[in-house]
Parts: structure tokens; sequence; C-alpha cells
């Protein structure tokens, strides 16, 4: 599902997605039925997860929206989901959108944070951190936000050493590969 961005572009994947993670996230809140959505999406995520040419099929523009259509409804009986949820997954393989339910979720699972009060905080480092580590790390974080954080930690052994940290709009780069590019453009003027 990410080649999307290379078809469409980021801004448009980004825009398309928040309107439907907000859609469905209001429409869940006014059901009282967040929860239930927020389980069911990540069903639904790990199956195309699990079975990428079930992925493909419904990416695909050579296979026709009815074709699509029943087996998305032979998905919907093994996977039971809510009524609202049922007419999301219809309303985005009408619009041939389904590529965009990672993008969806994501953004879902932010507005639920968002609600709950919760930052979330997006770390790279260049080497995999420990628990403990990563418990450090939530805990600073937490005083420093004053907010509970929600903290995804991934691994880019292209940083060389050290991290980046990514929350709502602030980018910190406490990397060896950041400092090395600010220590050429300092010295070349260039980037």
């Amino acid at each position: 599902m990410n080649d999307a961005v290379e078809r469409h572009g980021p801004f448009v994947i980004q825009g398309l997605s928040k309107i439907y993670g907000s859609v469905l996230f209001e429409a869940a809140m006014a059901q009282a039925c967040v929860t239930d959505i927020k389980n069911v999406f990540s069903q639904w995520l790990a199956l195309f997860q699990d079975h990428p040419q079930l992925e493909k099929a419904f990416c695909s523009p050579a296979i026709s929206l009815p074709v699509m259509a029943s087996i998305l409804d032979v998905l919907i009986e093994i996977i039971q989901s809510p009524p609202l949820f049922v007419n999301f997954l219809k309303t985005v393989l009408q619009k041939r959108r389904f590529h965009l339910l990672p993008e969806i979720s994501a953004h879902f699972q932010a507005l639920i944070s968002h609600e709950k009060g919760e930052r979330h905080v997006q770390m790279c480092s260049a080497l995999p951190l420990t628990a403990a580590q990563t418990d450090l790390f939530h805990h600073e974080l937490t005083q420093f936000y004053n907010q509970p954080i929600v903290l995804a930690a991934d691994v880019d052994p292209g940083l060389y050493g050290g991290f980046t940290l990514q929350s709502q709009g602030t980018f910190i780069d406490a990397s060896l590969k950041g400092r090395l590019s600010a220590l050429q453009h300092s010295l070349t003027g260039t980037i």
C-alpha cells in the first residue's frame, strides 16, 4: 500500500487519509463504538499484512468493483465488523481507496490519542533500544511534554548513532548523521 504515495503524491494521500479517518472517528464517537472500530481496523490491517495477495487484489484496477465487493462480503463474514465499519469499507472500496487503509488507520489512532490527551512521538534510533532505554525515553518525554506519551520506536542504521524524534510538526535530530550533515553544511555552506 506504500506505492500509493508514488502514484498520487504524499500530500494528496495525507489529505484523503485525514478526511476518511476524521469522518470515521466522528461517526464512531457519535455511535459510541470507537474501541470496537479501533480493534476491528487492526484485524483488517493484519489480514492484509498476512495475505498481501488480498491487498493487491483490492488495489488492482484490473479487478472489477463487483468482484471486489463479493470478496469483501466474504471477508466481512469472516471478520465480524460493526455496521459502521462495514459501511466504511464499502465506501472505501467504491472510491477505490483501499490503498489508503494504513494511513486512514494511523489518523484514526491519532484522533483517539488526541481525544485521550495523549501525544504521539515517533522515535528512530540507529540501534534497537532495550526495554530500559525505551522506558527511560518514555518517562523523559512524558515529563518534557507534561502529558501522556505514545512512543513508537523504529530503527534506521543509516543514522550511524543517536536518534531522531518527531511529534506534531516538531523534528529533533540528535543523530550522528544529522550532526555530520550540519558540520558539512557549516564547512562548505552546502547541504
